[in-house]
Parts: structure tokens; sequence; C-alpha cells
């Protein structure tokens, strides 16, 4: 069970809320979720991004932060803007997301990596020392970009990935030939 499908209510809730801060009583909380673990009621810490708790998956999957007071019984979450920003995907963020292993891997994707003969560990470096060179706003579910690095033995990797959920999508990677793209690999070429 992926993270936060306990609370996949309260992430929809936030999500079609359209509100870039938004406080609800713990009850309301309650109500959505269909009922919260007896911790919220008396210890602050569990009213945090980083609290461990399940259900803080279902905040941070839509993309807020959360602020709760026992004392008033009330929760604020507020819109973070992670990842993605006006001009595109912040590699830090991405990078920041790899470091913690916070990376979606699909079968599909396992499949392509063992035909192209690329290890995960050359993926990971790839986000950790290499540039963006492209972005794909449009991209669904998630904004994506087209990220450029040199491995150890100077062979050139395009790894391709998003940001959604707290997570790092791996869509594809692969070795860029110089029949597609410029000499730096960073620019391709055009279409005859």
């Amino acid at each position: 069970m992926p993270k936060g499908d306990k609370y996949v209510d309260l992430t929809r809730y936030l999500q079609n809320c359209g509100l870039d801060t938004l406080t609800l009583t713990f009850e309301e909380v309650a109500n959505i979720v269909g009922g919260l673990p007896s911790s919220v009621y008396k210890y602050p810490a569990s009213w945090s991004d980083s609290s461990g708790h399940s259900f803080s998956y279902g905040w941070l999957n839509a993309g807020y932060s959360v602020k709760g007071d026992i004392k008033t019984k009330q929760v604020v979450f507020t819109k973070k803007e992670r990842g993605i920003k006006l001009d595109g995907i912040n590699i830090s963020d991405m990078r920041s997301l790899a470091a913690a292993e916070e990376i979606y891997w699909t079968e599909h994707l396992a499949l392509r990596l063992r035909e192209r003969n690329i290890k995960r560990a050359d993926v990971i470096a790839c986000i950790q020392n290499g540039e963006i060179i492209e972005q794909y706003p449009k991209d669904y579910p998630y904004p994506s970009c087209l990220i450029l690095s040199l491995l150890p033995n100077s062979k050139p990797i395009h790894v391709v990935a998003s940001i959604g959920d707290n997570n790092v999508y791996i869509i594809t990677a692969y070795y860029p030939t110089l029949e597609k793209w410029e000499n730096d690999y960073k620019i391709r070429k055009a279409d005859k």
C-alpha cells in the first residue's frame, strides 16, 4: 500500500479545495478521513510534516504542510511550493528527494534500464550531478524534465523525471546519441 493510502480522502479534499491556506478543526479532519489516531489530540508533534504518522501523508501527498494546535483543536494546511517553480522543476528539490530515497521505479522502467544496460546508480548519479536541459510543464500527471549528466566513464546519460507526491518519478533513462543530439548532448538536432 503506498504511503498515505489510508488517508487518501484528505489528499483528495485538499487537492480539490483550491486554497493555498485552509483551517479545519480536528473533528472536520476526522470526518474527512473517518477518524484520527488518538495521538493527534495529545501530542503537538503529531501535527508536523515529519511526524512519521501515516496520516501525515494525507496532506503531504496533496502538497501541503501543516501546523496543528492541540489547545484549539485546529489545524492549518498551507500549500507548499515544493518541486515546481514558475520556471519548472527545481533540481535541488529533486536531489533532496533522491538522496532521501523517495524515488518511484516502475516495472516498465526497470525493463528499459535492463535493455539499455543502465544501472539505477547511474540514474541517481545523473540526478545528483546533472543539469536540467529541458522542462515539460504540461506533462501529466506531473510536470517533468530532462536531465543530462556525464557518468564517471564520460558517457552522457539522459534521465526524464518528475516530482509529485513528494517523490521523484523516473520516467525513462537512455544514452543520447550524436544522431539525435548536438555535440554537447543538450540540444536536439533539427528533424530533416
